[in-house]
């Protein structure tokens, strides 16, 4: 596969989290929820980790674009980041949606669909921070910004 499945570009203020958005709306069932339970793994102080959620921990008020990315398989080798992180979440309902810390609340944007629920999903966030370099899909008189890009495959 040259290229991922589905993308979508957001565009988040402060930290914010990713989960399931089954997960987000309180809707569990038999799941445990990690959400507010994240930790950080070793090294990786810039964003905290759960079963089912990630939370980017960005300065307050921060401006930041994230590119979510269904993939088939392993994703190709990509541009390099300053810092990646590889995981595995379990997204039972197969929706991703991205919460702002602040605000509480769903993103307005629609969920991302996975095509896929109850499984485990192999995660992969890049990230850079503060940077101009960031191609066709921002403005380019987007400025010091956080760009942060999840690739997410099943396994």
């Amino acid at each position: 596969m040259d290229g991922p499945a589905a993308s979508a570009l957001h565009q988040m203020t402060g930290p914010f989290y990713l989960l399931d958005k089954e997960v987000a709306e309180g809707h569990r069932g038999e799941v445990s929820s990690s959400w507010g339970q994240e930790v950080s793994p070793p090294g990786h102080e810039w964003l905290a980790v759960g079963d089912n959620s990630v939370l980017f921990q960005v300065w307050p008020k921060k401006t930041s674009y994230v590119r979510l990315d269904l993939w088939g398989g392993p994703p190709v080798p990509d541009e390099p980041w300053e810092l990646t992180w590889d995981g595995r979440l379990f997204l039972p309902s197969g929706l991703v949606v991205l919460v702002e810390f602040e605000e509480a609340e769903l993103d307005d944007c629609a969920p991302f669909d996975l095509r896929a629920r109850d499984a485990h999903w192999r995660t992969r966030v890049h990230a850079k921070f503060g940077k101009y370099d960031h191609g066709p899909e921002v403005a380019a008189d987007t400025y010091d910004v956080d760009f942060y890009r999840v690739q997410l495959w099943p396994g």
